[in-house]
């Protein structure tokens, strides 16, 4: 059976009390505007029209008539027990101004046997946010039937007038309710990196996009703009204020000092670096933690016995960089995991990544996956994506880069293997939605990290260790 109803009746049914029948009055101006809503059962009945009296043919010979689930309010205020078996209105007086019915109008004799869904309340929120991970059950305000599918997500991806199917169970039956819902973008975009400071040569050519990194949450190239005046054929500051705009007119703006042929001030935030690995240790020293390092090809030849007796008891390797050109070999990896293995030391891995694409990336986990032949790691594979400086040159939006991890770890789950996330700390607040929780590698060169989300690894910063002539990444593994 069908029936429509409108979202019109679910604004209204939000406004009965907690206790007690009262009915609070309707603000007719509050009210957004109308969103169909269809309910079905058994695919028996097809309606016609919504917000006048209609009548329902249903696919044997019984038939009945009824009306609009929410009646008019005011004069022309009407409720179910006005509703004649005609389907006609009576009018009724100007005191009960804010009638309001079930979400079926018609009576129980008029209703076909064992179909209740005009008792059925529904009440959902019908503007979402795009790319916002909403699951049904919270999608769904109020009702009083049962979800058969709670967790299933809202289809968010992108913007416009959207339909969804709500699978419920009432009074022993299940129905099928379509709902309506518009999908917007309210964040504005970015900046990865302002551009304060930027040095430019004198006399040369002044691109601000060139000085700055962005991005948008969904439009993969916002408008970039600005206010002032850069003259570089005269060295000095100069300040101008920058503006970013998406798809949806979300904007933001910020100001920067430009360096026309002089040098800018530099500032130095990281500390720490230089450390050897045993101050690293004490520094760190404590319960439910191991020490470790991170190396690849620029490490050079590694004595891995020597590293070990230092002290460190975890090494995670390099073990290829890919983009859309394909794969290549981190020059080292295979006498590095081979070297480390035969020292008695943990290994795990990590994939630097310049992707773009989607269908690239799986093809990459999957020459992961084939270069590995099984082997055990100790560790989850790192997915690792930094080349944030120049964002916008990707032609990807931020839920693009997202979809790129996903797609990697969902590829390399096929092969038995699990997978993390490695990023700094800004960027894993600002970029990272990992959707499923996977385990992370935070990198945060300072004295404490103060970053709030779950990470297993902290890369803390680099100095020297026994068996490296070069700097090495040290890290601590928290069990």
């Amino acid at each position: 059976m069908k029936k429509k109803i409108t979202a019109l009746c679910a604004a209204a049914m939000m406004l009965f009390c907690s206790c007690g029948n009262e009915i609070a009055p309707v603000d007719l101006a509050a009210i957004p505007s109308r969103e169909e809503l269809l309910l079905s059962v058994g695919g028996e009945l097809a309606i016609t029209e919504v917000g006048t009296e209609h009548r329902s043919d249903s696919l044997s010979d019984s038939s009945y008539s009824e009306v609009s689930a929410v009646t008019e309010l005011g004069d022309s205020s009407s409720s179910a027990a006005d509703t004649v078996s005609t389907g006609k209105k009576k009018k009724k007086s100007k005191k009960k101004e804010n009638a309001v019915t079930d979400l079926d109008s018609s009576s129980a004799a008029d209703q076909p046997s064992g179909d209740r869904s005009g008792e059925i309340i529904l009440n959902y929120n019908n503007t979402l946010e795009v790319y916002s991970k909403v699951k049904m059950r919270d999608f769904i305000e109020r009702t009083n039937a049962e979800i058969l599918q709670p967790d299933a997500l809202v289809d968010t991806r992108s913007l416009g007038k959207h339909e969804a199917s709500v699978a419920l169970r009432y009074g022993g039956e299940t129905y099928s309710a379509t709902v309506r819902y518009t999908v917007q973008d309210t964040r504005a975009p970015i900046v990865l990196s302002t551009g304060d400071g930027a040095a430019v040569p004198l006399g040369s050519y002044f691109e601000l996009d060139n000085y700055i990194s962005y991005a948008d949450n969904y439009d993969r190239s916002p408008k970039l703009s600005y206010e002032g005046v850069v003259d570089t054929s005269t060295a000095g500051t100069y300040t101008i204020t920058a503006t970013l705009t998406d798809s949806s007119d979300n904007s933001y703006s910020w100001e920067l000092t430009v360096y026309v042929g002089i040098d800018p001030p530099v500032y130095d935030s990281m500390t720490g670096d230089g450390m050897s690995f045993e101050e690293f240790r004490t520094a760190y020293a404590g319960e439910n933690r191991a020490f470790g390092i991170d190396v690849s090809h620029w490490q050079g030849s590694i004595d891995f016995n020597a590293v070990k007796e230092a002290g460190c008891e975890f090494v995670i390797m390099r073990i290829s960089y890919g983009d859309n050109s394909g794969m290549t070999l981190d020059s080292r990896y295979m006498e590095n995991i081979d070297n480390a293995t035969a020292a008695g030391i943990p290994v795990g891995i990590y994939f630097y990544s310049e992707d773009n694409d989607p269908d690239d990336v799986r093809d990459h986990a999957r020459w992961i996956a084939g270069l590995l032949a099984g082997r055990k790691l100790d560790f989850p594979i790192a997915f690792d994506w930094e080349d944030f400086e120049h964002f916008q040159n990707y032609g990807m939006s931020i839920d693009d880069l997202n979809e790129l991890f996903e797609a990697f770890a969902d590829e390399l789950s096929l092969y038995g293997q699990e997978t993390m996330l490695y990023s700094s700390k800004n960027f894993l607040e600002t970029f990272w939605d990992n959707t499923y929780h996977r385990p992370v590698w935070l990198a945060h060169y300072v004295d404490q990290t103060d970053y709030a989300g779950e990470y297993i690894l902290w890369q803390r910063c680099y100095g020297k260790i026994p068996g490296i002539s070069n700097d090495t990444d040290f890290n601590i593994l928290y069990k």
